[in-house]
């Protein structure tokens, strides 16, 4: 992982059991060295998104998806963009089963490879990429990546550091306010008194 990965990060997965590696500013200098090291002692790569099977199980989002909303009035989706391999895999399944929603990917600015290569018609090296986003920094997509969202995405939403704060802390508000209504249900369902209350406070 790149040096600059959030602690919080690398630190899980390492709870988890995997020896993690810091190594460069970005995920392709993190990448050189993975590459280095798997030659050197023989390891097996597993690609994070240029890979079919790969991007078929990041497909199986757009399962779920379509499992939980009807497909006849689901109009968008839009799905963050890094090494394309989650919108690539959305976009398959999207496209096939609802051909009639619209698949659109979120970059960041200045971390806009996917973006790039779209217009030009062909894969586009950043030199250098923004670090907030970091999940999502990569200085060049994915050969295959690039060649499904180039037949299936409908187009790219460009954001700025702001914007995407502004959606995690609405996530994070959404979340919260969802837990606490929740609470109110159990609270209710576990507090007979309360609940007896509330019955005959409706009744009258």
């Amino acid at each position: 992982m790149p040096v600059a990965t959030p602690s919080i990060k690398h630190q899980n997965v390492s709870r988890l059991g995997s020896k993690v590696l810091l190594h460069g500013q970005d995920f392709d200098e993190a990448k050189v060295e993975c590459h280095r090291l798997q030659k050197l002692h023989g390891l097996i790569d597993i690609p994070p998104y240029d890979d079919p099977y790969v991007i078929a199980g990041q497909g199986t989002i757009a399962m779920e998806l379509l499992r939980q909303t009807n497909p006849d009035t689901l109009q968008a989706v839009f799905c963050c963009v890094g090494g394309g391999g989650l919108i690539a895999g959305i976009a398959s399944y999207v496209k096939r089963i609802a051909p009639h929603v619209k698949v659109f990917g979120v970059e960041a600015y200045d971390a806009c490879a996917m973006k790039k290569s779209l217009d030009k018609g062909e894969r586009v090296v950043l030199s250098e990429v923004g670090l907030f986003a970091d999940g999502a920094a990569v200085r060049v997509v994915g050969e295959e990546t690039f060649r499904l969202c180039k037949e299936l995405v409908d187009g790219i939403v460009l954001v700025d550091t702001d914007e995407i704060c502004a959606a995690i802390k609405d996530v994070f508000e959404g979340i919260f306010s969802a837990e606490s209504f929740l609470m109110q249900i159990l609270d209710l369902f576990w507090n007979p008194r309360e609940r007896y209350q509330l019955q005959v406070s409706k009744s009258t």
